[in-house]
């Protein structure tokens, strides 16, 4: 699948290479046409350590008030 084609995110990334992480990303997004309400379960799916640790709390606080799943 082309998911493999991208690398993981991790916290020891720079700012430089993070936004081209993000560039990738939106490239392939494009590419494949991957749908809006998929591209978030997909990026998740890419992180790594305590990347990983910050969303699913992050997620959580966001769920806890309330407010509906994060999709796009």
């Amino acid at each position: 699948m082309f998911s493999n084609s991208i690398s993981s995110f991790d916290r020891s990334v720079d700012v430089e290479s993070t936004l081209l992480w993000i560039n990738k990303i939106d490239g392939l997004f494009d590419m494949k046409y991957i749908l809006m309400e998929d591209q978030v379960e997909f990026v998740t799916y890419k992180f790594k350590e305590r990347i990983v640790a910050w969303w699913n709390q992050f997620h959580n606080i966001h769920l806890y008030q309330g407010k509906p799943p994060i999709r796009t």
